[in-house]
């Protein structure tokens, strides 16, 4: 009865070995082993996240000056268009025929 109990404990240990050892082998020569790049790979996206926020910036600051220059063009049209606006006025209110002094002149005698 010992030696049963003996025997049936080195055929399972040795049954629980030889299962483990081809299950090893299995799994080293059929798989891809997966490795994890903890030193490119983040400083990729930091790199990649730091061009993102400049981008950002550098379109927040270039539609600003966009902005400030239509501002400042619309202002100098205007401006313009004022002076133009003068210029007019005091042309309109120059007399278109000159003085009535000279109306009454020899050259001109009725019949």
């Amino acid at each position: 009865m010992l030696f049963e109990l003996f025997k049936n404990t080195l055929s399972s240990i040795i049954f629980i070995v030889v299962i483990h050892s081809i299950y090893k082998y299995f799994k080293n020569n059929l798989t891809v082993p997966k490795t994890k790049d903890l030193i490119n790979k983040p400083s990729l996206q930091y790199e990649k996240m730091q061009n993102e926020i400049t981008k950002s910036n550098n379109d927040k600051k270039s539609k600003i000056r966009e902005e400030q220059d239509m501002k400042n063009e619309l202002q100098s049209y205007l401006k313009e268009l004022s002076k133009n606006k003068t210029d007019n006025e005091q042309l309109s209110s120059d007399p278109i025929a000159g003085s009535f002094t000279d109306n009454f002149s020899n050259t001109f005698k009725s019949i």
